[in-house]
């Protein structure tokens, strides 16, 4: 399964600002060394995945998605 690289959404991109904006840290496209998140919030340890409509209508996407949330939740 090919990591997702240099992927940017705008949806993602309005979040990162509005986040900055209060004074909260953003990474973009932070690396777990399995996957790339869309945002990272390195103070609150927390990843943010922002997921556009291919995301519920392709079914290869779908597949990938179910791969990546499976293999990365049982990897810990």
């Amino acid at each position: 399964m090919a990591i997702k690289q240099g992927y940017e959404t705008y949806e993602a991109n309005l979040l990162k600002e509005a986040l900055e904006k209060r004074g909260i840290k953003v990474e973009k496209e932070h690396s777990t060394g399995y996957m790339h998140i869309d945002l990272y919030l390195p103070e609150a340890k927390i990843n943010i995945e922002v997921d556009g409509l291919q995301h519920l209508t392709d079914p290869e996407q779908i597949e990938r998605d179910f791969h990546r949330e499976y293999y990365g939740h049982n990897t810990q």
